[in-house]
């Protein structure tokens, strides 16, 4: 067969990566990368997502991964396109997203000699990746092209599987680039051999628990589950019915979908104003297991670093999400596997639990939330903490909410409640960084059959405002609330606050922006939202109406501040009486 090398090399790859099950692909154009997206453009089964946009694109395939579980291609040409998709491959390394990244590149002797986009792409994301291999240029020998697809399986299972998260796989190419140019031969009964040979997966092996540490679980008096941010809806589902076979109460924390439920009676969602004042001795447990990310608010954290009781970690891949580093024991195990171990345990032994511990978190939560909605009533429309309570209610069943970051998650957690209705949380809280909202949000909503809805702030929002021309035509619907209180609000939280002489000027950074005019500039709908009243209406003429659409809100970040001040210092009361 009389082929162009290139091509046959990216063919045979991108062959590979259906069998293995990658269905979506984000692409933007270059001319070093030709081999590799017209390889991908020739395949019906992988469908191709184009971005102008490098990071617009790699984050819209995180959201994508997000939203599907499976590993999702991310495909760039050479030099600083390749720079561009970092930010979305770190948040997907601190949460495990799995991703196949796949960068053109120069040959290696072009390297450091001033030739045109040519930068070092060997191991370049080498601090946030799972597995790196660069190819060098192709050659169709079979050694070479057995090495191709051996490479192609270890990158997608480790990405999906074994060490779940992203891979980079470097690809240099000399030209011709096109395929119409034919430069090479290879025999046709080798490219079926190399095609339609068997896949290679080493699989992992779970570890079983312990029976001392299940003898000591089933033994605590006073036992606490902490329920942390998790990709996986199942997981969170068998970690809730764990909880209530178990006869314990579970901290949610406001970006896990915990929370919104049709069965969460032992959910406690109130933990982080409740401990912000302190924890009193009560309340102190035992022993806690922690499943999923870190605690996204600071009381959270610090009761975490100050409680006496043993803390247990359960993590697949032995991550130990404690900032604190205080955890007593960290066992390598999927959540699926330890509750299953657990529950079979449960039905053999009683459990001897005190009673009394489960009562009382329960009943403060009641008491913190008829607070909650006491007070929420007596605030002006501008305060931020009931807009995001408000907006929860008016949500529909069964809908995706993507949560920004900054103010939007810490509000979330303090002020939305228990719901007896499904809401699947989704977020960015790997690096918790503000780029790539609107694009990851709308990755998620690609995927996904629910209406799917974005709480962000105005600066994350201007932030990542190339997505909404990269978004543009790609039917896809997503409904954008905007909390626009004029700048940085998040520092209004902050000691800095009170350094008015610079406060304004390097933290606040007012923006002074028209969002009306942006969203229509980028194509996009737009409805002002005056009051919260409003909001459930306004949502669903949004998802009727379909497409990219923009809800602003206006907020008083300062009006805000004192809002939450007021509450914490009213539940320290309750707490005391």
């Amino acid at each position: 067969m009389n082929i162009n090398k290139n091509f046959a090399w990216t063919t045979i790859f991108v062959k590979r990566l259906e069998k293995l099950g990658v269905r979506d692909v984000c692409i933007s154009p270059g001319s070093r990368n030709t081999p590799l997206t017209l390889a991908f453009a020739a395949t019906r089964k992988i469908k191709q997502h184009i971005f102008i946009d490098e990071r617009a694109s790699a984050f819209f395939a995180l959201g994508i991964a997000k939203a599907t579980g499976r590993p999702v291609a991310i495909e760039t040409t050479s030099g600083t396109a390749t720079a561009e998709i970092y930010p979305a491959i770190v948040e997907a390394y601190l949460t495990r997203v799995p991703l196949v990244v796949c960068t053109a590149d120069r040959p290696e002797y072009l390297r450091n000699t001033g030739a045109n986009q040519t930068i070092n792409q060997d191991n370049l994301y080498k601090n946030h990746i799972r597995f790196f291999y660069d190819f060098r240029l192709p050659k169709l020998s079979k050694s070479r092209l057995q090495t191709l697809m051996r490479i192609t399986d270890k990158a997608f299972f480790i990405s999906s599987e074994k060490d779940r998260g992203p891979v980079h796989l470097n690809f240099p190419f000399e030209k011709p680039l096109e395929p119409s140019i034919k430069d090479s031969e290879i025999g046709e009964e080798l490219f079926n051999e190399i095609i339609n040979s068997a896949v290679i997966n080493s699989t992992k092996k779970n570890n079983k628990i312990n029976k001392n540490f299940i003898e000591e679980i089933l033994n605590t008096r006073k036992l606490l589950i902490l329920l942390g941010a998790m990709e996986n809806r199942k997981e969170e589902k068998s970690v809730i019915s764990l909880a209530e076979k178990l006869k314990s109460p579970v901290i949610a924390d406001g970006v896990s979908s915990a929370r919104f439920l049709t069965k969460n009676e032992n959910v406690i969602s109130t933990a982080a104003s409740v401990f912000k004042s302190g924890v009193p001795e009560k309340f102190e447990p035992e022993l806690i297991i922690q499943f999923g990310k870190a605690p996204t608010t600071n009381s959270l954290l610090s009761f975490f670093e100050t409680t006496s009781a043993k803390k247990i970690l359960i993590n697949e891949f032995g991550d130990a999400h404690d900032p604190s580093r205080s955890f007593s024991k960290l066992i390598k195990t999927s959540v699926t596997d330890f509750t299953n171990e657990l529950t079979a345990a449960i039905k053999e032994r009683k459990i001897k639990r005190d009673a009394g511990y489960l009562s009382l978190l329960k009943k403060t939560e009641e008491n913190v939330s008829n607070f909650k909605r006491e007070f929420l009533l007596g605030t002006k429309e501008s305060f931020e903490g009931k807009i995001i309570a408000g907006l929860f209610e008016a949500l529909p069943d069964k809908a995706n909410l993507f949560i920004g970051n900054s103010a939007p998650p810490r509000d979330a957690d303090v002020f939305s409640g228990k719901m007896n209705k499904e809401i699947k949380i989704f977020s960015n809280r790997g690096a918790s960084g503000i780029d790539g909202i609107i694009s990851t949000a709308e990755g998620v909503s690609a995927k996904s059959k629910e209406p799917t809805f974005l709480l962000i702030g105005d600066v994350s929002f201007l932030y990542d405002i190339s997505s909404l021309g990269s978004l543009s035509g790609k039917g896809t619907d997503l409904t954008i609330v905007l909390l626009n209180n004029n700048g940085g609000g998040i520092f209004t939280m902050l000691p800095i606050y009170n350094e008015k002489k610079y406060f304004n000027k390097y933290f606040k950074t007012p923006t002074n922006t028209d969002f009306k005019k942006i969203a229509e500039a980028f194509g996009c709908g737009y409805f002002n939202v005056e009051n919260i009243s409003d909001l459930k209406s306004t949502l669903a003429q949004s998802v009727k109406k379909g497409g990219v659409n923009v809800l602003e809100l206006k907020t008083d970040a300062d009006y805000s501040k004192d809002c939450r001040e007021k509450y914490y210092s009213k539940v320290s009361e309750i707490l005391n009486d």
